[in-house]
């Protein structure tokens, strides 16, 4: 936006961007008896002030061997970076020597970017004019980019280095050998709610989105007593499963299925010397095991993460042991329970 005030100082502020792109393996030679292209970038969102600029600068150019085009470009970007990577790719599709865009919205300076064959260069410069108004101005800024352009075509270097392009982002390799450690919890049975316990599990990634993994679940005892008998419960669940993870450079969702098979212990004690018991018959159950975890990485190789599994029973499962008299049932898990943990990965490889 121009700012227009004669009683203070006129402050106009025109970025300039000019790129030139000489590459050995994509060279655009201009003939000795063409004129040179310079190429100015058009926004779609320009307003008239900005084509009146372009007229000046044209009348500017036209004494020197430079083919002004003015060229209209769709999605301008503000990113400083995706701006200089359009005009670099404009520059090495028409061969221009220069591609520059002026920027009306900053009042006081004018930034003049040039890039050469010997690097990036940046040239800062102020307009400052105490009469006249917009044609005026758009005049000192149409000498400032003739004088630009003709020292590009003398060989000169102008202003001070540009920064580098900003190199293209890439997708965060995957892990190959993943392990983690976690607080386990999960809803049991009626008789003992919350089973409390750790996982552990190593992890191999077969492709990007794809890995295998085994678990061991290190479950607390479960303890019940009636009024003539009293167990221990000792599960010892093992997974083997696959999983889909998807990353981002800071988050990781996974989802998975898992086979379960839970070898349980006992250790059982008559509270009556009327009882005899013995131990229950099965001693083995399977589940199948589907789950969702989403991590958050904390550093370079560790992540923490929130894990959701849903342990379905094969087969309904209940702990009885027989005695003498009537068997006496100590508890019957649930067929269906979440398991809820929260714990850290580390990547090995």
């Amino acid at each position: 936006m121009l700012i227009e005030n004669r009683t203070l100082a006129v402050a106009l502020t025109v970025s300039v961007l000019g790129v030139v792109l000489l590459l050995a393996c994509f060279p655009h030679p201009v003939h000795a008896n063409e004129p040179a292209p310079v190429v100015m970038l058009l926004p779609d969102t320009s307003d008239d002030a900005l084509y009146r600029a372009a007229d000046a600068i044209a009348a500017q150019l036209t004494d020197i061997p430079v083919r002004f085009i003015a060229q209209r470009v769709e999605g301008w970007e503000n990113e400083f970076y995706r701006r200089v990577d359009r005009a670099r790719h404009i520059a090495s599709s028409r061969g221009a020597i220069s591609v520059f865009w002026i920027d009306l919205s900053a009042p006081q300076q004018v930034f003049l970017f040039i890039e050469d064959p010997s690097g990036g260069r940046i040239l800062v410069r102020n307009i400052r004019s105490d009469e006249g108004g917009e044609e005026v101005q758009f005049e000192t800024l149409a000498v400032i980019v003739r004088g630009a352009i003709k020292s590009i075509l003398d060989g000169g270097r102008i202003g001070v280095s540009a920064p580098p392009p900003k190199p293209a982002q890439t997708q965060p390799a995957y892990d190959r050998i993943n392990t983690s450690i976690a607080y386990a919890a999960k809803l049991y049975s009626t008789e003992a709610p919350i089973a409390h316990g750790a996982r552990v599990e190593i992890s191999l990634g077969l492709f990007r989105q794809l890995r295998i993994f085994a678990a061991y679940r290190l479950q607390i005892p479960l303890h019940f007593a009636t009024e003539l008998v009293a167990a221990d419960i000792r599960p010892h669940p093992v997974e083997l499963g696959l999983a889909g993870r998807w990353r981002s450079p800071k988050w990781i969702l996974e989802i998975g299925l898992a086979m379960v098979e839970d070898f349980v212990t006992f250790e059982v004690m008559a509270l009556d010397n009327r009882v005899e018991p013995s131990e229950p018959k099965r001693k083995y159950v399977t589940l199948i095991s589907p789950s969702t975890r989403i991590g958050r990485r904390v550093g370079d190789v560790a992540t923490v993460f929130l894990s959701i599994n849903l342990d379905v029973a094969l087969v309904k499962n209940r702990y009885v042991l027989e005695t003498t008299g009537d068997p006496i049932v100590i508890t019957t898990p649930w067929r269906v329970g979440p398991l809820f943990a929260l714990g850290m990965t580390f990547t090995l490889l």
